[in-house]
């Protein structure tokens, strides 16, 4: 009998490891799933950095191609402002060498 009690106490034993074992095992899954969730979580704001990225890239290049063109613009505006004096200057001394010519 003492025999019997004793596996009887055994198989207890076990059946409660075997409780730990599915309670732990239960918790082991519900961290993974978790983490998979998470995961999941962190790949889409990772893409989403990605693509905020690649716009302030694409926006940086579209502001250096303006600061270009106004670099260019700038220069054209001022070349066409120095021709317009200089044409006024041959202009003007132009009319005053005629009417000298005329009044002399």
């Amino acid at each position: 009998m003492s025999d019997v009690n004793h596996l009887t106490g055994q198989i207890g034993e076990v059946k409660g490891d075997v409780r730990e074992i599915r309670a732990s095992l239960s918790k082991i899954a519900d961290a993974m799933t978790r983490l998979a969730v998470m995961e999941s979580q962190n790949k889409n704001v990772s893409d989403r950095i990605d693509s905020v990225e690649a716009q302030v890239k694409a926006a940086e290049k579209e502001v250096a191609e303006i600061r270009l063109q106004l670099i260019r613009a700038t220069s054209q505006l001022t070349g066409a402002v120095t021709t317009i004096k200089v044409l006024w200057t041959v202009i003007g001394a132009s009319a005053v060498t005629i009417l000298v010519k005329l009044f002399a």
